[in-house]
């Protein structure tokens, strides 16, 4: 686990997460949505949503940018 956060930390987030992995993915999702909410000045936490696409890729299969 520490080395999963300190390659958060140093190399930036990953572009895909596995939920199922995390101890408290609930917790996870909240603390994304406060982090948009933060992002974006006037946004209230209450009303920000999250869209999740399920799919059946493997992580090898996903590219950034």
């Amino acid at each position: 686990r520490n080395n999963q956060f300190s390659t958060w930390i140093f190399q930036g987030r990953p572009p895909v997460f596995w939920m199922t992995g995390f101890f408290n993915p609930q917790g996870f999702l909240t603390a994304m949505r406060q982090e948009v909410t933060r992002a974006h000045k006037g946004w209230a936490l209450d009303t920000v949503t999250l869209h999740n696409d399920v799919t059946k890729y493997f992580k090898d299969d996903i590219s950034v940018g």
